[in-house]
């Protein structure tokens, strides 16, 4: 019986001399990350409930997205000119953000 637990310890510290450190920090890299993504989507999610829940807030909400989509249109599409210029300077950031 010793012979066998000191054989089941050479493989073991066989298999553990072949782990890289390097493996281990990525794979805690990639567990640290998705666990901080679900704990902000869940911040965001109560937030969010927490708004809906106020009087005016969602009405107001959808009001501002209204004006500002609105703005945005006016300022963008408006006229000849700036509806043939918005496709180069939806390029231009594209290629400020992507390149």
């Amino acid at each position: 019986m010793g012979s066998d637990l000191s054989e089941y310890i050479k493989k073991a510290n066989a298999f553990l001399d072949n782990i890289s450190v390097d493996h281990l920090k990525r794979g805690a890299q990639i567990a640290g990350i998705l666990f901080a993504v679900v704990f902000i989507q869940i911040l965001i999610k109560i937030s969010l409930n927490t708004v809906s829940l106020l009087p005016l807030v969602p009405e107001l909400l959808e009001l501002l997205g209204l004006i500002i989509s609105l703005n945005w249109g006016w300022q963008n599409l408006a006229t000849k000119e700036k509806r043939s210029a918005l496709p180069e300077r939806i390029n231009s950031i594209k290629e400020k953000f992507f390149s």
